[in-house]
């Protein structure tokens, strides 16, 4: 989930949206959304910022979770570059 490299504009405008997006988009079940919480995210860029090596590092996040969260992050970006596609 770690974001780096070159952005060309489309990546700019979808991180400028993830910086712009509180937890509360995903539909995460409380642990999830605990383990966010306790980790410091408040929006959804802080999430994808992360590794998969450093989300197994908080307190009961284990692979069942940080998948929950994968997948979550997987259809927000898929709904939002869907709706910028179409405008």
């Amino acid at each position: 989930m770690k974001i780096d490299g070159e952005l060309s504009s489309e990546d700019s405008e979808y991180r400028a949206r993830l910086k712009a997006t509180p937890l509360d988009a995903l539909e995460l079940s409380v642990r999830a959304r605990g383990c966010l919480e306790q980790a410091g995210c408040k929006n959804l860029y802080e999430v994808e910022a992360r590794s998969d090596e450093e989300w197994l590092k908080v307190r009961n996040l284990g692979l069942k979770t940080l998948d929950e969260i994968k997948e979550q992050m997987a259809a927000f970006s898929e709904q939002t570059r869907g709706r910028s596609e179409e405008h």
